[in-house]
């Protein structure tokens, strides 16, 4: 576990370690092979930024609930139980480092573990006795299951526009990190404003946790990323940087290459070079600035607290990652602020992005 992550919040690193023991005992099962690949999915690692979310969100309202901890535990269950899914489908071999659960345990195994998470995150939920949330989980779970279809099935499209990618992402990662915010403000009788506030807070953190996660895919190590650099791009997923790359003076070449019926390794390499020398990354550094800005300003909103800071150290602590390796603008620049600039972002006019608005 990295719960390291979260050391400028000691108060909210204890109530994680007691997620973090609510989880461990939640993904165990008589049958030991279900056991065995729920423990290694829980170990394997993460910043635990859902859990989080609910967490800090729960601090918004009058209420102090026994259920949070519970809540917050279900959220990351779930989020779990998508992830053995997805490296399913994606057939990726590698989970933060470690081999995937249908790498070591079979397909029909990560299958079954993954619709066992699903279970266990729901019966967490019931415990609390909230018909509520689990409606509006079971409708954030409903918005990823189409989001994942929806990427399934525009594997290989060079057409893919960034309104559509965006969409994707609202859905696919988004969704999740909208709903954990929303859940814990709720649990906690905050007002409406206040909840929906934290829900959009949670989705524009969302958006800009994936869409930094499609730029590291180009500018990471795969020493740090646990798998190979351009994996999405290499399994026909074309991310943010993929498609500004395909619109860029280098789109001709780049283009004939993902076209092909069968695409070498070599290929493969050319159209990863082709995506790093195009200002398809810069780009999309833009449109993270965006959300992260978004976020912000949600932020700033909200009455000031220790979660307040918390939430805006996780913006801070997500922007230095792709910007100290890619980026070649100095810090003051508006469109590629440092952690000391972010308050201001808001004031400076950034160009329009489709989709946001």
């Amino acid at each position: 576990m990295t719960l390291d992550f979260w050391q400028d919040n000691l108060e909210l690193q204890v109530q994680l370690e007691k997620v973090e023991e609510i989880i461990f005992d939640h993904v165990k099962s008589r049958e030991n092979t279900l056991t065995q690949a729920g423990i290694q999915l829980a170990s394997a690692g993460g910043k635990r930024l859902r859990p989080a979310l609910v967490l800090l969100a729960s601090t918004f309202g009058p209420k102090s609930s026994g259920n949070i901890r519970n809540i917050a535990a279900a959220v990351e269950i779930l989020h779990m139980a998508t992830l053995i899914h997805d490296d399913i489908i994606d057939e990726s071999r590698y989970r933060r480092g470690q081999p995937a659960v249908h790498e070591r345990f079979g397909k029909d195994v990560a299958v079954y573990t993954g619709d066992y998470l699903f279970t266990r995150s729901i019966l967490l939920l019931a415990d609390c006795k909230s018909v509520d949330h689990l409606a509006k989980l079971a409708r954030a779970l409903k918005i990823v299951c189409e989001s994942e279809v929806c990427q399934h099935s525009e594997r290989y499209n060079v057409d893919l526009s960034i309104r559509q990618y965006l969409r994707k992402i609202k859905g696919k990662t988004a969704a999740l990190f909208a709903i954990s915010a929303s859940l814990g403000a709720v649990e906690s009788g905050a007002g409406q404003s206040v909840v929906a506030r934290l829900r959009r807070f949670g989705s524009y953190l969302g958006m800009a946790f994936q869409i930094r996660d499609d730029i590291l895919d180009f500018t990471g190590q795969e020493s740090e990323l646990g798998k190979p650099t351009s994996s999405d791009m290499r399994k026909g997923n074309f991310t943010l940087p993929v498609i500004y790359a395909l619109q860029s003076a280098a789109h001709t070449g780049l283009r004939s290459i993902l076209k092909k019926p069968y695409i070498s390794p070599e290929d493969w390499d050319a159209a990863y070079e082709l995506v790093k020398t195009s200002n398809g990354i810069e780009k999309s550094q833009i449109v993270f600035n965006k959300y992260c800005q978004k976020a912000r300003r949600e932020l700033d909103l909200l009455p000031h607290s220790l979660a307040v800071d918390t939430l805006g150290n996780v913006l801070s602590k997500l922007q230095l990652n792709p910007f100290d390796k890619c980026s070649t603008k100095p810090a003051s620049d508006p469109l590629f602020p440092g952690p000391s600039d972010f308050r201001h972002c808001r004031q400076q006019k950034c160009r329009r992005v489709p989709g946001i608005h």
